[in-house]
């Protein structure tokens, strides 16, 4: 078992499989983790580590939906102006 498990964070999806709304949920419960500061020097970076990735991908996740949305735009602006 590894430390993030002790801390009472799941890891049942790997990341690149966790929606926008998965991550932030699992990086919300990390950042509590750590800011409770009961963890051990190596749990605290086991999930600075995993907290990084979480938001790495939902920054990505974001940017995606950010382009997505500047495409219909493009395509459909008389929808936007109304």
């Amino acid at each position: 078992m590894d430390s993030i498990d002790q801390v009472g964070i799941e890891k049942s999806n790997t990341i690149a499989e966790m929606s926008f709304e998965e991550a932030l949920n699992s990086l919300e419960k990390v950042v509590e983790n750590l800011d409770r500061g009961n963890t051990t020097l190596d749990e605290a970076i086991e999930l600075y580590v995993y907290g990084t990735q979480l938001r790495k991908h939902c920054s990505a996740k974001l940017d995606s939906a950010q382009k997505r949305v500047a495409e219909i735009q493009k395509q459909e602006p008389e929808i936007l102006q109304s």
